[in-house]
């Protein structure tokens, strides 16, 4: 285990689950709110490729800070590297504005790279990226489009009562898409259904993307996030054509239940069986009452389908990264085209 001690009054060190409860009190300090434990252990230790590195700043016994790498399958070009996304990157309210998370952000990656860690990657808030950027060196690439559609608006508590039913009745109006032909079935697919999807989806050379394989889709649709995922599938003459998988946090979630929808893979070639999937999507969101379906995803043509199924840009989210300098890929990660983004691929979705 790597320890540091800052010049200061913390010690920086690696977690183990030990610290699982005081990572989670220092979550509910930062933020106000506590994730479902079932969740949080799920996130921080369930992935098929190990825990999440982490690591924490102490003083006294007590956590002050917090920087979290979770472990994911990176494929850059025709290579597959051991690596992970920033998460949960917190300090003390009473040592914001010291070297706290940089000092642990050091220190993680320092750990990660012993571990054998080769590529990271994370969607910073506006309020840890100057940290990472100036201070971490990671490499802001460019910005990813958060995309959302509204659903229900009358579930917002901002909306006056007596609007409403007349925002709910303009987002009837909005395009959704159409299913055409299509078969569309709701089901969970197995690896043999996920094969020829998968390996349609590789076919593209020269990209950055997180790996997808059976492990991957079994842990990160997995029912321990308690967020309800379906899968909808869209057929012609027998074949899948195309893959959606959306997600809406479960009443376990308590009072932060917020009724956002999340649509985390929109996978195929056919844009019409595309689309047809995604007003499966807005169907079944509205029937299970979200406010809303947002998503954060950049394959080339997917603003399009977005689009014509009523979502509209949000907001940007910045991608920043950082590799080893001294391991050998074949792709350019620091250049943004190269990277293909999915709302899969977001901690926060």
């Amino acid at each position: 285990m790597l320890v540091s001690i800052h010049k200061t009054d913390w010690l920086i060190r690696e977690a183990t689950e030990d610290d699982f409860t005081e990572i989670r009190n220092l979550y509910h300090l930062v933020w106000g709110h506590l994730r479902p434990e079932k969740y949080d252990r799920w996130r921080y230790f369930s992935s098929p490729l190990g825990p999440s590195q982490i690591s924490l700043a102490v003083k006294q016994n007590r956590l002050v800070g917090a920087f979290m790498l979770g472990p994911v399958e990176v494929r850059i070009g025709n290579s597959i590297v051991k690596g992970a996304h920033a998460m949960d990157v917190m300090s003390h309210p009473d040592y914001v504005g010291r070297p706290v998370f940089i000092e642990a952000g050091k220190h993680c990656v320092e750990t990660a790279t012993a571990n054998g860690f080769e590529v990271f990657y994370g969607f910073p808030n506006p309020l840890s990226f100057p940290g990472f950027v100036r201070r971490l060196n990671w490499d802001h690439t460019g910005d990813v489009t958060h995309w959302v559609r509204p659903i229900r608006p009358s579930g917002y508590s901002k909306i006056p009562a007596a609007f409403g039913p007349i925002a709910d009745y303009a987002t009837h109006l909005l395009p959704k898409g159409r299913t055409r032909h299509f078969d569309i079935r709701i089901q969970k697919l197995g690896a043999d259904d996920l094969v020829p999807l998968i390996k349609t989806w590789r076919r593209e050379q020269k990209l950055c993307r997180v790996e997808r394989n059976e492990a991957w889709f079994n842990w990160r649709y997995s029912s321990d996030t308690l967020s309800d995922y379906e899968w909808v599938c869209a057929y012609e003459n027998g074949d899948l054509q195309a893959l959606a998988i959306w997600g809406i946090r479960s009443r376990k979630w308590g009072a932060i239940y917020d009724g956002r929808a999340r649509l985390t893979e929109l996978l195929g070639i056919n844009p019409h069986a595309l689309q047809a999937v995604l007003k499966t999507v807005i169907k079944r969101a509205r029937y299970r009452k979200a406010i809303l379906l947002e998503t954060a995803m950049n394959p080339p043509g997917i603003e399009k389908i977005l689009r014509r199924a009523g979502f509209y840009a949000h907001r940007r989210m910045p991608l920043i990264v950082r590799s080893l300098s001294n391991i050998n890929i074949s792709v350019n990660i620091h250049y943004h085209p190269n990277w293909q983004i999915y709302g899969g691929d977001v901690d926060t979705f």
